[in-house]
């Protein structure tokens, strides 16, 4: 599951009058790990981002506190049409109001939005136009809301509550709205719900024509061959943190005045279809990657209304499967450890065999005076990942050694750290 905000989609105009294009997802699984812009923090709220039970991926949001109606944390995007919209609730407290997902527009404090939904006082998620329904739900329990079929002329949606039909052509509530461009989260009771994988609109990649470019036919296409829109002015690649032989983020430089940034990367010189995500930041984690193999990615903008062209290839290989060396006992491959990437600068990832879980560890790095620079000592060992921040302890450039004692054996690597 990754972890982001994501902003896709192009209009053919931004005046309300003309007709908008329904290719557009706004979306937050909240995996960047941190709560910011876009969005607004409201009145009254903390925003926590949890790595405790989250619908899916590692992290979800918990909004605790408690105001008045739209006082609470809100996101306001450029105006669109969806079809679809879905999220993941959940809340501690089923005996008051809380847990709000209202959508709609400019006017939402006076209409309500076109979907407005909440955990009410009895036990119950609700949906409200002009009359209400009640869905049973238990309490730290997570629910996930689908709506579907959005009719913009009918003016009404089906509602899914975990994959089952609740709501057939559920009406809208405001009587007038023609768009949505905001979405608010608030408790008028005080209450810590979470919410997880909001996403609202049916198109979060953005490729309308079969071609993974994220353009219409109409519109041409748009890659590093094509020099109709802003050649070579695409983001490129800065760095890539690997943490794992399956998972790395990619960074590239920012853009000054972009909103949106693109990534997409697939087998290195294959024709595979991309797989595209887009990140409101200038970095993205890629997970379920193949171990110990090479990847080509492109970067993008969005800018003044539009999406850049993608950027030239850049490469990045994950890390091999782990090979372990032996200890003092040449049989002995429990002793092993992996260290990638190295050289390094930033982050140094230790991964240890699964067979010294549960099981005393000591990890030194000691430099090339035999100094030891730092240490862990680890009593009962749990995770096989050990990450340490070089950049942290701004060790100076150099080869150091890296040991691994376990309860019989010594295994030692060497380390390089650039600067």
């Amino acid at each position: 599951m990754q972890k982001t905000f994501l902003l896709t989609g192009i209009f053919f105009s931004l005046f309300l009058s003309t007709n908008f294009l329904f290719a557009q997802c706004v979306s937050d699984n909240f995996e960047s790990g941190t709560f910011g812009p876009p969005w607004n923090t409201g009145s009254g709220y903390t925003q926590t981002i949890v790595n405790t039970d989250p619908a899916q991926g590692i992290y979800s949001l918990r909004n605790s506190g408690v105001s008045a109606f739209y006082q609470g944390p809100n996101l306001i995007f450029t105006p669109f049409q969806p079809t679809e919209v879905s999220w993941w609730i959940k809340t501690d407290v089923t005996d008051g109001a809380n847990g709000y997902f209202v959508l709609g527009n400019i006017n939402i404090h006076s209409d309500n939005g076109i979907l407005f939904s909440y955990c009410n006082s009895t036990s119950g998620l609700r949906f409200f136009n002009t009359t209400g329904y009640n869905h049973p739900i238990s309490a730290n329990t997570w629910y996930h809301v689908e709506v579907k079929n959005i009719d913009w002329t009918a003016r009404n949606m089906d509602i899914y509550v975990d994959g089952n039909l609740i709501l057939e052509n559920w009406a809208f509530r405001s009587s007038t709205a023609t768009y949505v461009d905001r979405l608010h989260l608030f408790n008028l009771g005080t209450a810590n719900p979470q919410y997880d994988d909001i996403r609202i609109g049916s198109d979060c990649v953005g490729d309308l024509d079969g071609d993974e470019d994220g353009y219409t036919v109409a519109q041409g296409d748009c890659d590093d061959t094509n020099a109709d829109l802003n050649p070579g002015t695409a983001p490129a690649q800065s760095s890539v943190t690997y943490h794992n032989q399956n998972s790395v983020t990619v960074y590239w430089n920012t853009v000054p005045g972009s909103t949106n940034y693109g990534v997409r990367y697939r087998l290195q010189g294959s024709n595979d279809t991309w797989t595209e995500a887009t990140s409101l930041r200038a970095w993205r984690r890629l997970y379920s990657l193949a171990a110990c193999t090479s990847y080509e990615v492109q970067f993008r903008n969005f800018k003044n209304g539009l999406w850049n062209c993608w950027s030239v290839n850049y490469y990045f290989t994950t890390p091999c499967a782990k090979t372990f060396g032996v200890g003092k006992n040449n049989n002995d491959l429990s002793a092993g450890m992996q260290v990638f990437p190295n050289p390094t600068s930033d982050l140094l990832n230790i991964v240890l065999d699964e067979n010294m879980l549960d099981k005393a560890v000591s990890l030194t790095l000691r430099d090339q005076l035999g100094r030891d620079v730092w240490n862990r000592k680890i009593q009962n060992l749990e995770t096989t990942s050990i990450e340490l921040n070089v950049r942290e302890y701004h060790f100076a450039a150099g080869v150091y050694t890296l040991s691994l004692q376990s309860e019989n054996s010594v295994t030692t690597t060497q380390v390089v750290i650039n600067k």
